[in-house]
């Protein structure tokens, strides 16, 4: 089963202080998440990736996958209207 997990993505040009890119995922567990988020993301300079805690479904007949938000900063994007509009995309 898949879950929702939100991953924090850093440039090694960011400052510590900026918002973070966020990166949202379909995923088994935060490690595939950063996983996959990595393998999306890395050719855009992105290094550093942190999952958040996941959401639990349920998540029906969805494949593990990366949802693109371009340009969003994490304060952007609660997780609730990620929540919603992942499900609307997933299908």
């Amino acid at each position: 089963m898949v879950k929702l997990i939100r991953v924090k993505c850093r440039r090694p040009s960011d400052a510590q202080d900026d918002d973070p890119y966020v990166g949202v995922t379909f995923a088994t567990h935060k490690g595939h998440a950063e996983q996959l988020c990595r393998d999306a993301f890395a050719d855009r300079g992105f290094t550093s990736f942190e999952a958040e805690e996941p959401i639990d479904g349920p998540f029906e007949n969805v494949q593990p996958q990366v949802i693109v938000y371009e340009g969003r900063r994490l304060t952007a994007a609660p997780i609730h209207t990620l929540c919603r509009a992942a499900m609307e995309t997933s299908f």
